[in-house]
């Protein structure tokens, strides 16, 4: 796993390049006397940190799988409710059929959660290497459990923060965002680290709440979720969304089920980061 990754991370603070020891579970930036945590094989670049965002999907993290896939009837009904559907994968798998099989690029996951939606899929990734990046260090404990149980072996967890990838630029093939965006505090500058990190022409693939698709979906999101540290304001429709995106990506498909919206879009030519300022409520 060691030379997979090489010369791909960097350190958050310092920028200098991050080289991975293993014998001392240490992630070391090079020419400082700077290292972070390597926990059950995640590596912790905010070992400090313990806000409410985090502290929510941590508490959330051993439901999650069961959630997202609404395997019992509480579930089904919450989901329902709150969104309209209960199948997740009536949108995740026009997500991932962007991705071919045989695809043998670096994939960057953020944030991945617990991995439960994209398990099936990393199995077929086996020439990929993927980055699994999540704010939550609980999210990261049971996306690993997944990933073994599933005998996925290419797939290095990663706790970061969106806005200060730990990635130097251009290494990234394709970015993969399911059900994130509207959790990032600051999607601007999110969107930006992504746009940096991508190489040339790279693709990427999000699905996000969208506000104005269902109203009682924007009621609780905008007055429920949001207090649980589920979700971040501000929250864009979907022309909101293509003008933030648009800048940076060519959009090559986009679509929608009730309030998740969705896009796959191509990294333009000589762009760097996205400065577009759409205008939300």
């Amino acid at each position: 796993m060691q030379s997979q990754f090489n010369d791909i991370f960097i350190c958050p603070h310092s920028r200098q390049t991050i080289r991975l020891d293993l014998e001392n579970q240490r992630a070391c930036a090079a020419g400082a006397d700077v290292s972070y945590p390597i926990q059950d094989g995640i590596i912790n670049f905010l070992p400090d940190v313990k806000d409410n965002i985090s502290l929510s999907y941590d508490s959330l993290s051993t439901q999650y799988d069961a959630y997202m896939l609404s395997d019992n009837v509480l579930w089904k009904l919450i989901n329902r409710i709150t969104w309209g559907f209960d199948n997740d994968r009536l949108y995740a798998d026009a997500l991932l059929d962007c991705i071919p099989d045989d695809f043998d690029g670096v994939l960057l996951d953020v944030p991945s959660g617990t991995s439960v939606l994209t398990l099936q899929k990393y199995r077929r990734l086996k020439h990929a290497t993927i980055i699994a990046v999540d704010y939550s260090m609980g999210m990261l404990l049971q996306a690993q459990k997944n990933y073994r149980e599933h005998g996925i072996q290419n797939v290095l967890p990663v706790r970061a923060d969106v806005g200060n990838l730990p990635i130097d630029d251009q290494k990234i093939d394709f970015c993969l965002s399911m059900n994130g965006f509207h959790i990032f505090p600051d999607k601007k500058k999110a969107l930006s680290e992504i746009s940096r990190v991508l190489k040339p022409a790279a693709h990427l693939a999000f699905c996000f709440y969208a506000r104005g698709k269902r109203a009682l979906t924007d009621f609780l999101v905008q007055n429920l979720l949001y207090r649980q540290g589920a979700f971040c304001a501000p929250y864009y429709n979907e022309d909101e969304i293509l003008q933030l995106f648009g800048p940076g990506f060519e959009i090559l498909s986009k679509g929608n089920v009730k309030s998740i919206f969705y896009l796959n879009g191509k990294k333009r030519q000589g762009v760097k980061n996205i400065k577009t300022e759409p205008s939300p409520v």
